[in-house]
């Protein structure tokens, strides 16, 4: 008899604890679901990256925009323009580190063109993503209010203060492709795949991007920053032409040289240092096809307050250079 009841409650144990090991069980794949479906609830998959250049550190000095709309987790919308920047009196520009000259941006719109842009990708409430908000929310307000336009941001996030790195180490860390570095719809673009990538949300390809005329003039005209640096002497192959210790501006386009970069590369192996405005350090100018007649005039006034400078055409560039073994 002892041995029966012994049985039964034996069975009634484990009944008892199948049946709590089976409720435990489906707890616990309901509060997973439930923290998947709150994840999923709180990820942000449509919202726009920004990024902004600046020609000098007057914040409202924007020299290049880059916007790039996700929607639904998706790269929708890429847009990118060079900007013709406030005019200001701050003689130093950021050209080391982007690349953009005044030249460059002489044509550009200015920026309630892209504020029209960015008001309309915004429209349906999309908030406005960036790396460092106290770089570009900053200069965006500040082009507002020097346009007096209305205010087209509301909510903002910032992928520097939820990766704690900068975007280059944000990049490498997640695997994004930062592409070039400082120019505007790269940096843009890869903001928006780390907020994605911070959400956990799979990094979508971009589609490509339709090149537009300042694209194609940003190009042209590029330097690249190594090639504004000034050369040393060992750098230095022919210390015997004009361009020796010359303080070189190269402006319009030349025939021989589609590309900007190509002549200012061999120009400062002849021991030019390479520079991309007219200063009051400029010594010699090279003008080429679409030299305007305000740096005329410029050049023209600082020759008369006695600034040595010396300009010279394609074809004496040319003849320079061929009598160096360079053309």
């Amino acid at each position: 008899m002892i041995g029966i009841i012994t049985v039964i409650v034996i069975a009634v144990m484990v009944f008892v604890i199948f049946r709590i090991g089976n409720k435990i069980n489906k707890d616990v794949e309901q509060d997973i679901k439930d923290k998947k479906n709150m994840k999923k609830k709180n990820t942000i998959d449509t919202f726009v990256a920004v990024d902004f250049e600046t020609m000098t550190k007057n914040p409202a000095s924007i020299c290049a925009a880059g916007f790039v709309k996700v929607v639904n987790g998706a790269i929708h919308e890429q847009w990118y323009s060079l900007i013709k920047p406030v005019e200001n009196d701050m003689p130093e520009t950021f050209t080391w580190l982007h690349g953009i000259t005044y030249e460059m941006t002489a044509s550009a719109p200015t920026y309630p063109t892209a504020h029209t842009k960015l008001r309309e990708m915004l429209s349906d409430g999309s908030p406005f993503v960036c790396h460092w908000t106290g770089a570009d929310v900053r200069f965006a307000e500040a082009a507002q209010e020097h346009y007096s336009l209305n205010n087209c941001i509301n909510e903002t996030v910032d992928t520097y203060e939820l990766s704690g790195m900068n975007l280059a180490n944000a990049c490498e860390y997640y695997g994004i492709d930062l592409g070039n570095h400082h120019d505007a719809l790269c940096d843009a673009r890869a903001c928006a795949q780390l907020f994605l990538a911070l959400q956990g949300l799979p990094i979508t390809p971009p589609k490509p991007k339709r090149r537009g005329k300042f694209d194609e003039m940003a190009e042209v005209r590029h330097i690249d920053k190594h090639t504004l640096s000034v050369p040393t002497e060992d750098e230095i192959s022919d210390k015997s032409t004009i361009f020796y210790h010359s303080n070189c501006v190269i402006t319009g386009t030349f025939t021989a040289y589609p590309k900007r970069e190509e002549l200012a590369k061999i120009l400062r192996d002849l021991g030019a240092d390479i520079n991309t405005a007219i200063s009051g350090k400029t010594t010699l100018v090279v003008a080429g096809n679409g030299f305007g007649p305000k740096k005329m005039a410029d050049i023209e006034k600082r020759q008369a307050a006695g600034q040595p400078i010396t300009l010279i055409d394609e074809g004496e560039l040319m003849a320079i250079l061929e009598q160096a073994g360079r053309a």
